[in-house]
């Protein structure tokens, strides 16, 4: 009988394969801890195991893993996805991804030389949240910081969750280390800073897919941040954000330098808890002419105040720029359909909307509140 060890290469790769939770279909995903455990039964086995370990790594403390990564960049090319969301996202519990690195959890130094304020200090929990916390409460975890701001009955704003800034610099920095990375799928806090910072134009050509939570309703994202991600990944397939939102004409005024910016690859996007104005929407399909599935879930009380597209604006805007979309789903907020400037928007001019969308063949869903629309208007 052949020995595992004698096999080629190829073969006993087919056997660690089924382990892989990025290889395998999620409904067959077995306990990480297995494969794991592959990686030290044997020197053979090691060899093909740990290439699948670094596929999707489970990440308990990014700072470390980022100096593994640092000091093994072989290691850094089997990283295909990079999975780090908060313990809890919309009432869900998802995959853990560590905390911010208390004052006792001392930056490796490679990081440090490696990011570029890394001469700011040696701790990656200072040396990135000293502008949003104050100085007194650095050696404070998160949540005795909370307890104590509650204590002085002051309302710690957003950008005082020390998680906050966090999830932007663990994005910046592993995905500027792993090259061939595929899918990620992150919460952010700080939107208002740019994703992705580390990475050059173009130089995430293998990413294709991308999804980012946004966990809380005061945070935001530029429009102008989206496009940057387009900007550095050209081959992206799937875009999922929360938070997109339009707040003020200033931004409407950039959408120029935007303009050029295409993602041929594109076909489905969503948007969650956003507000696109009409020219922002329009700038969107316009860089994604191969779009097939667009869904969007507007943010509560922006229609008509000039920075949300309103429904009967849409279909000469999909008409002109949309042209091999299938699917549409539009969820708005009941408090939208009494407008408070310009003219109010009925049912009628849902029915409308649906008429035309069948005249293209298009899959229309409309919701109120994330309730389905009465069947019968249809």
């Amino acid at each position: 009988m052949t020995l595992f060890a004698e096999l080629a290469f190829e073969l006993r790769d087919l056997i660690v394969v089924h382990f892989c939770p990025c290889c395998r279909p999620k409904s067959n995903l077995v306990d990480f801890s297995t494969l794991l455990a592959l990686t030290s039964s044997s020197k053979a086995m090691n060899q093909v195991a740990t290439p699948h370990v670094y596929h999707r790594p489970h990440i308990r403390k990014w700072w470390l893993f980022a100096r593994t990564l640092l000091v093994c960049p072989d290691l850094a090319g089997n990283v295909k996805q990079l999975y780090f969301l908060d313990k809890k996202a919309n009432g869900v519990l998802v995959e853990h991804s560590g905390h911010v690195p208390g004052a006792s959890e001392v930056a490796p130094a490679e990081l440090v030389k490696y990011y570029p304020d890394g001469n700011y200090g040696q701790s990656v929990y200072k040396m990135h949240l000293a502008k949003f916390v104050p100085t007194e409460l650095w050696e404070l975890e998160f949540d005795h910081y909370f307890r104590k701001m509650h204590r002085q009955n002051r309302n710690p704003h957003p950008k005082h969750h020390t998680g906050a800034f966090d999830d932007n610099i663990r994005l910046d920095i592993l995905a500027s280390l792993c090259p061939k990375v595929r899918a990620i799928k992150s919460s952010y806090a700080d939107p208002e800073e740019p994703l992705l910072r580390l990475n050059a134009p173009g130089s995430m050509d293998n990413l294709t897919k991308v999804v980012l939570i946004d966990n809380s309703d005061f945070t935001k994202m530029s429009p102008k941040h989206l496009f940057s991600i387009f900007q550095k990944a050209p081959n992206l397939e799937k875009c999922t954000v929360a938070g997109v939102r339009v707040t003020g004409f200033q931004e409407i005024s950039e959408y120029a330098s935007l303009e050029g910016i295409k993602m041929e690859k594109l076909a489905r996007l969503t948007f969650s808890k956003s507000n696109l104005s009409t020219s922002c929407l329009q700038l969107i399909l316009k860089a994604c002419p191969n779009l097939k599935h667009l869904k969007y879930d507007g943010l509560k009380n922006y229609l008509d105040s000039g920075m949300q597209f309103r429904p009967e604006e849409v279909m000469p805007i999909l008409d002109k720029l949309a042209p091999n979309l299938e699917s549409f789903d539009l969820s708005l907020d009941k408090e939208w359909k009494v407008a408070r400037f310009g003219t109010p928007w009925t049912e009628d001019t849902i029915l409308e909307l649906k008429g035309a969308m069948d005249e293209r063949g298009i899959d229309y869903n409309f919701t109120f509140n994330h309730e389905v629309f009465p069947h019968e208007w249809f």
